[in-house]
């Protein structure tokens, strides 16, 4: 069972480049995870130690008042769930 040479050099190269591959996962992983542990906040650490008077919040006015939601003149261009996933925390 003999490889060709220029065979089994792309074979060693294959390999190589997966156990590197791998092996680069391992601490990417490791730092996702102790990442995740940390306490944060409406995702800031520093926010945790604060009272809810001593942060402000991205508010939106009439919050509901949007073209989605068939408002004649509205306030805002889109619906709260958008709002929402685009970091606005307070409504009015």
């Amino acid at each position: 069972a003999h490889m060709p040479s220029r065979r089994r050099r792309l074979v060693t190269a294959l390999l190589v480049a997966l156990i590197a591959v791998v092996a680069g996962a391992f601490p990417i992983a490791a730092r996702t995870a102790a990442r995740a542990s940390v306490r944060r906040c409406n995702g800031m650490v520093a926010l945790c130690d604060r009272r809810v008077g001593d942060v402000a919040f991205p508010t939106a006015h009439n919050a509901m008042s949007s073209p989605a939601d068939h408002f004649r003149g509205p306030n805002q261009g889109q619906p709260m769930r958008w709002q929402l996933e685009h970091g606005i925390r307070g409504f009015q």
